[in-house]
Parts: structure tokens; C-alpha cells; sequence
């Protein structure tokens, strides 16, 4: 077994890691993070509830610290909602991938990070697109 599906019909959307992911809830968020045996790489998703008034180009100056040189750049969430992917700094973690968007009143941060390898292959887009909105 390769991978498993997390499902949340509460919040309407499913995710595929590589193994179950701890759930933790005790901030007042809710975040589920996925962490690999032996290379440590990380897989978060984390989901804060929003106002209806808040955009996510509001938000997006606190959700990316990043060079000039590489700005997050605006993508699509399963070919229908606008998100921002980049790489951006994580005091205590270092380097991440991070995409956001809004959904339903919920602000999505997906992020992953693990070493050199990790960070230069597919692997983050790749965990960003199984997730899956309905």
C-alpha cells in the first residue's frame, strides 16, 4: 500500500499521502500532516475558517516569504479554483512548497518540504493536485 486517501465530508475534500496523517486540531485549526519514514519529507495541509470578505491576494503578502525573483504564481485548484504556489520560508522547517486558495470559506495551505532532492522534483505539485474539492 502506496498511499492513502483521507476523505473529510465535512469540509469537502479528499487527499491522497503516502500514509495516514495525523490530525490536529488543538490550535483551532485544523491541520493534517503526513510525515515519510526515513527521508522525513512532510506533507501539511492546514485549513483556517475565513470571513466572506477576505481575498486571497489579502492574504497572500503573510503567506509567502520569498525572493523577489521567485513570486508565488497564480494556478488552478482542480481546474477550477485560483491558487498561489511558490516556495516560501518556514521558520523551524526552512524552504517549503506552498499553494493556497480559498474554498468555501476556508483558506487551504498546502505545504511540503524535505531535502534537496525532494524539493527540486515533482513530488510538490504532485501532492497539491490529489487534492480534491467537492
Amino acid at each position: 500500500f502506496n498511499s492513502y486517501t483521507f476523505v473529510d465530508q465535512n469540509r469537502n475534500f479528499s487527499a491522497v499521502f503516502g500514509g495516514v496523517p495525523k490530525m490536529d486540531t488543538t490550535q483551532g485549526n485544523y491541520v493534517l500532516t503526513y510525515q515519510e519514514m526515513g527521508q522525513g519529507n512532510t506533507f501539511i495541509i492546514e485549513i483556517i475558517p475565513q470571513s466572506e470578505r477576505t481575498t486571497l491576494k489579502q492574504l497572500l503578502p503573510e503567506l509567502f516569504f520569498t525572493p523577489k525573483s521567485a513570486p508565488a504564481k497564480l494556478v488552478l485548484q482542480n481546474g477550477t479554483v485560483e491558487a498561489y504556489e511558490g516556495i516560501t520560508f518556514i521558520y523551524g522547517s526552512g524552504d517549503c512548497w506552498r499553494r493556497v486558495f480559498l474554498y468555501e470559506n476556508q483558506l487551504f495551505k498546502l505545504t511540503c518540504y524535505g531535502g534537496n532532492k525532494f524539493m527540486n522534483s515533482n513530488r510538490s505539485t504532485s501532492f497539491f493536485d490529489k487534492v480534491k474539492l467537492f
